[in-house]
């Protein structure tokens, strides 16, 4: 008996013991392509917390990331920005908006130069112009400041969440928007003019991902703002736009099977009538689990539900990029700005990768390079229960094609057991997995020893066990 487990222990390395138990592995179908830009994954880079942007063990973390996109200089803020001092301007910090003065740590475009520099010409800037307390001239001469110093000026963002009406709390949004009339008309005259000076740029118009979801009696602007901007956009149109998205909780004793969920029901898409035509591509420029309603924040489930909210969008087709929120900061960020108590009571080190970090740089490692990805459903896919709206099967799957260095899958094992896939359904001949993974979905992430890599070689294998709550790149 010894030996015989010696030998399964053997063969579990090489993926080859379910096969042998009996047990069927999943075979794989493909969906249909959808096109990927190299800007199509990234970040929020609201920085006002710190660290600042001369601390190289920050830049070096972001580096590992490979983000695609930064978005500057973030979202609320944005609309405080003053991109000369790299701070909040005068009114946000009379206003105290995101609560202090963001003198600290000033934010510059030379700062996202560094991050494209160090990508070697790989991050591209999604610029949030502040429409709400600066001029157009001044706006103009932070997009050419950009080019001059070399950033692209591909990606361009009119504002921020107009369609809230109390946010923020000092200094709301009505004060220059009162009618979503009033925005379009002024995007109409913007738009115009940056058309001349970007003839290549692609413009992006704030609206809400689902409008009838803001029930309040105090949200009638959000619930009315997609059909209003479509019944004033005359005179002009905009190439994209955008929205968040934040998988909700309600539950007080949420659950890692609540979370993920939680994270595809709010990616599924399938039933929201957001009143804006098909043409239109969007921009999901701020996601992730919504920080205050987190019972789980710092655990591996962030990691697996972000990598799967990530993949799940971007093989939507009218998702053009998405940026996660936040680059850094608090417990739901990707890199911690100081040293940080997790759920649980572990405490992670500044500048570690969270568990979303940890998932999100293997995502970027299978889709850096593809030109399309495509979902991958797998027969054998047992459901996982939960609480939530949404029951949510145990693989996930997805097909990263047209890279230069050849094409590779990203599947996800979000269920306790090793699950069997047949290999051939992919397309290509595989000759490696990289695995990323964790004993629990409750595992603190608090370093880079909190989860475990192990790379598994393919070549004339024809299947693969995945291990239970990981992530593994095949290529």
């Amino acid at each position: 008996m010894k030996i015989k487990n010696q030998i399964l222990a053997q063969l579990a390395m090489l993926g080859l013991v379910p096969a042998l138990l009996g047990a069927a592995a999943s075979t794989i179908t493909k969906g249909p392509a959808v096109k990927l830009s190299p800007a199509a994954f990234g970040y929020n880079t609201q920085t006002l917390g710190g660290p600042g942007w001369d601390q190289q063990p920050f830049l070096d973390r972001i580096t590992e990331l490979q983000p695609g996109n930064f978005r500057y200089p973030g979202g609320t803020i944005g609309n405080f920005w003053d991109w000369k001092t790299g701070t909040m301007n005068a009114l946000g910090r009379k206003y105290k908006v995101m609560g202090g003065t963001g003198e600290r740590y000033p934010y510059k475009l030379e700062d996202v130069k560094k991050i494209r520099d160090l990508s070697g010409g790989y991050t591209e800037p999604v610029y949030m112009v502040n429409m709400l307390t600066d001029t157009y001239e001044n706006q103009l001469a932070m997009l050419k400041h950009a080019q001059a110093i070399g950033l692209p000026v591909r990606y361009i963002e009119l504002g921020n969440e107009f369609y809230m009406d109390d946010h923020p709390k000092n200094y709301d949004y009505l004060k220059k928007y009162p009618t979503v009339k009033d925005y379009v008309d002024d995007c109409r005259v913007w738009v115009t003019k940056l058309r001349k000076e970007f003839p290549g740029a692609r413009i992006a118009m704030v609206a809400i991902n689902n409008p009838a979801g803001w029930t309040a009696d105090n949200r009638k602007r959000s619930r009315e703002w997609n059909d209003g901007v479509m019944k004033n956009l005359t005179g002009f149109d905009v190439d994209a736009f955008t929205f968040h998205n934040y998988a909700k909780n309600k539950f007080a004793d949420q659950t890692p099977e609540d979370l993920l969920s939680q994270s595809i029901q709010a990616v599924s898409f399938t039933s929201i009538k957001r009143g804006i035509p098909e043409k239109y591509p969007y921009w999901v420029t701020e996601y992730n689990s919504f920080q205050p309603e987190n019972k789980l924040p710092g655990l591996w489930v962030n990691g697996l539900s972000n990598v799967m909210m990530t993949a799940q969008m971007l093989s939507h087709p009218s998702i053009e990029l998405v940026c996660l929120h936040n680059i850094v900061g608090p417990v739901s960020s990707v890199i911690y700005d100081k040293d940080t108590k997790i759920a649980g009571g572990k405490t992670a080190a500044k500048y570690s990768l969270s568990a979303t970090g940890q998932g999100l740089k293997v995502y970027a490692q299978a889709q850096k390079g593809a030109k399309a990805v495509r979902r991958l459903a797998f027969s054998n896919n047992p459901e996982i229960a939960s609480r939530g709206k949404n029951n949510y099967n145990t693989l996930y799957g997805y097909l990263f094609a047209g890279a230069s260095n050849g094409d590779k899958a990203l599947v996800l094992n979000l269920g306790a057991k090793p699950m069997a896939i047949d290999l051939a359904g992919l397309g290509f001949a595989p000759k490696t997995a990289a695995t990323t993974f964790a004993p629990s979905l409750r595992t603190p992430v608090i370093d880079d020893k909190s989860v475990t890599h192990e790379t598994t070689q393919l070549t004339g294998q024809n299947q693969l066990t995945l291990k239970p709550y990981s992530v593994t790149v095949i290529e």
